[in-house]
């Protein structure tokens, strides 16, 4: 299954709800999609608006794949949970957000994470090489605890 999370901002995200709803019109398995504020109605997969956030970690684990909009919160879970994510931030300029989602989304994609995606014309392309195996992704690491350890390493070896 493919889930896609357009996250809780009351902000329309159609842009990316009408690309996954496409691209689930030629892909031979589940598509769900969280549509949260967005209007787009999909005609070819699965949908519902909001849901709890246990009901959103059930969907995650289940996922194969997670196409989500650039929230820390969407992307962040689904990287704990060690899922294959595709990440679409949402832009200032098309009014789908109040601050634009670009830099986290490059963050996460820098570590390896997540596969930033900036073209909703290239998640087909993204799916299959996911599927291929030609993009990976690196297990999630929480830098706090990376710090937190590091301190402590260099404060014994210093004492």
């Amino acid at each position: 299954m493919i889930l896609c999370l357009l996250g809780t901002n009351p902000y329309d995200f159609s842009r990316l709800a009408k690309a996954v709803d496409e691209l689930a019109k030629d892909l031979e398995e589940d598509v769900v999609i969280q549509l949260g504020n967005t209007k787009y109605i999909p005609k070819y997969c699965k949908y519902f608006d909001f849901a709890s956030k246990n009901e959103i970690e059930k969907l995650m684990k289940e996922a194969d794949i997670v196409i989500t909009q650039g929230g820390y919160g969407s992307m962040t879970d689904a990287i704990i949970l060690n899922k294959k994510v595709i990440a679409v931030p949402r832009l200032q300029k098309l009014k789908e957000a109040q601050d634009n989602q670009v830099e986290l989304v490059e963050y996460y994609d820098s570590k390896g994470y997540v596969k930033a995606c900036f073209d909703v014309n290239e998640l087909k392309d993204f799916i299959k090489k996911i599927r291929e195996k030609k993009i990976v992704f690196k297990p999630y690491e929480n830098e706090n605890i990376k710090k937190i350890s590091t301190l402590i390493k260099e404060y014994i070896y210093e004492n």
